[in-house]
């Protein structure tokens, strides 16, 4: 069952990505059925006119699940209404493929490295969570993609991260 559900989780996370981005993690964009078909199929996926899945499995694609590497796992502090057991995975951009910002999902997409997004969080061109400036500083200190796949990895427990909420008072 644990591994149905993890494999569960991680095709969640690559229709998440294709949905927003319009990337299909682990497939070469050369093994697709025509050109157009990622993006009609984004939209039929959005729509919820067809199943990610059963999409994938019309056109004869099987992703490749062991492309996604966990980086870490948050979960919301308890004192906010709202709460979240997240986890943060990392994927190479797969070939021949390009990302496309979703309308009303997306207001933008560009490739920058991680030290980059951290150094425009820094000076508040950006606004930067602490999970995302936690998995970017985590990435920053590998030198390409390969290795930061390789390396975030080693270890990595995935015990829950559990934030608290800390208010300073007057004075």
């Amino acid at each position: 069952a644990a591994g149905r559900s993890a494999r569960a989780f991680l095709v969640g996370a690559a229709r998440e990505v294709f949905e927003e981005t319009g990337v299909l993690l682990g497939i070469d964009g050369r093994d697709l059925p025509h050109p157009g078909w990622l993006q009609s199929t984004r939209t039929r996926a959005h729509h919820a006119q067809e199943a990610f899945v059963a999409a994938l499995a019309r056109a004869g694609l099987q992703l490749r699940l062991r492309d996604l590497v966990s980086l870490a796992r948050w979960v919301t502090p308890e004192a906010l209404p709202k709460r979240y057991d997240t986890f943060f995975l990392a994927a190479p951009m797969p070939a021949n493929q390009e990302a496309v910002a979703a309308p009303g999902e997306v207001a933008s997409l560009e490739w920058v490295t991680p030290a980059g997004a951290l150094a425009r969080a820094d000076s508040r061109d950006a606004y930067t969570l602490p999970p995302t400036r936690s998995a970017l500083t985590l990435l920053a200190g590998f030198g390409d993609v390969t290795s930061a796949l390789a390396g975030v990895g080693i270890g990595a427990a995935l015990v829950p991260i559990l934030p608290r909420v800390v208010s300073r008072g007057p004075g």
